[in-house]
């Protein structure tokens, strides 16, 4: 069997954002489809047996999607293909927001939501049912997977290497929220949903998962670190 066969399937690429306990992890992932155009849709999504971006979806059941578009930086899809969240904070590398209390990259073709209905397991890949919970229409094209092998792999594999070389991010992947920027300002945690600012003497990280905003009920996962 030709292997190289299987890149002509007109896939594209994604990048996933999952909590990481205090932080987020992600991936790199090229199996995805939508199945269903229901309501809620439903995708099918893959990813490989071992990887701490797998288990951390297992563990929360909720997860984003980033589609990634034609004209992105070839280091972001080395930073989250070439690297595992066990030991780097890829989302840290990378300009993102938060959406719905996860992270999703900015500029970006579109983005996903997603809910874990069912997992079924493989010999390499865990294979998830997801419902989509909400959706962002980003702009510009999807890249696609094979154009990627084309077009692009030698340069993922270039810009990665010079970064672990200089240590140094592309110019336009540093992230917005940098140490100059936020100096002088005070980390808080913000409701999204209402705005309520956490300010007690419990450090946020440390507070349950079950912990809810006072003021609207909103789950903890809804709030967003901000420097105020």
């Amino acid at each position: 069997m030709d292997s190289q066969a299987l890149t002509k399937i007109s896939s594209g690429l994604y990048v996933t954002g999952v909590k990481n306990g205090g932080s987020f992890g992600g991936s790199l992932v090229d199996a995805l489809i939508q199945a269903t155009n229901a309501n809620p849709p439903h995708i099918i999504f893959c990813s490989m047996n071992g990887n701490n971006t797998t288990e951390l979806i297992k563990k929360s059941g909720e997860f984003t999607v980033s589609v990634l578009g034609d004209d992105v930086n070839p280091f972001v899809l080395a930073n989250f293909g070439f690297q595992s969240s066990r030991n780097v904070d890829k989302w840290a590398n990378v300009e993102h927001e938060l959406r719905d209390g996860l992270p999703v990259l900015k500029n970006a073709a579109a983005a996903f939501l997603c809910k874990v209905e069912d997992i079924r397991i493989m010999s390499t890949h865990n294979i998830f049912t997801c419902t989509v919970e909400n959706a962002w229409l980003g702009s510009g094209e999807p890249l696609l997977y094979g154009d990627y092998h084309k077009n692009l792999k030698t340069a993922v594999s270039a810009a990665f290497t010079e970064f672990k070389t200089t240590g140094k991010l592309p110019a336009d992947t540093v992230p917005l929220k940098t140490e100059a920027t936020n100096e002088g300002k005070k980390e808080q945690w913000v409701c999204t949903v209402c705005g309520y600012i956490y300010d007690e003497a419990v450090p946020f990280e440390e507070l349950p998962d079950d912990w809810t905003c006072p003021l609207c009920g909103a789950a903890k996962s809804l709030f967003e670190k901000q420097w105020l």
